[in-house]
């Protein structure tokens, strides 16, 4: 529960506090990053003890996870909370759960469910409407 609350209370606080200081979205995704190393350095040194094999495939993957699964991703997310709001910005919380079933199924071959498919319509029509909704507020506001 608290990490649901804190996705709601995270995307507010970047629609209403961050964006609207005009930064580049690569700039507020760097200072994410840059603050979440400095927060979990402590936790490295008191867990962190085990000895770690650095070779090369394993320094790659990290890299390529940590610039492009988080880093990018936080650019995007940062794009859209600046362009189409933090409600909207929101919905790709509920999309990741889709993306399981999905990926499951394709790659490890899981059996989907009709309380599964009802589950994953559901969800997409309310990420169409939340989407359509908010379009449609936009439009309003600009043309007054």
């Amino acid at each position: 529960m608290a990490a649901a609350g804190s996705y709601g209370v995270a995307y507010v606080y970047m629609a209403r506090l961050l964006t609207p200081q005009r930064l580049s979205p690569f700039v507020l995704a760097q200072g994410q990053m840059i603050a979440a190393t400095v927060l979990l350095a402590p936790a490295v040194l008191v867990a962190g003890r085990q000895a770690v094999d650095l070779d090369g495939s394993i320094v790659a993957a990290t890299a390529m996870l940590g610039f492009v699964g988080t880093g990018l991703a936080y650019v995007i997310n940062y794009a859209i909370v600046s362009r189409d709001g933090a409600t909207v910005a929101s919905t790709v919380t509920y999309l990741l759960p889709v993306v399981a079933v999905v990926l499951g199924a394709a790659v490890l071959d899981e059996a989907v469910g009709r309380i599964t498919l009802v589950g994953t319509a559901v969800v997409l029509l309310g990420v169409t409407l939340v989407r359509r909704l908010s379009t449609e507020a936009r439009t309003e506001r600009s043309a007054l």
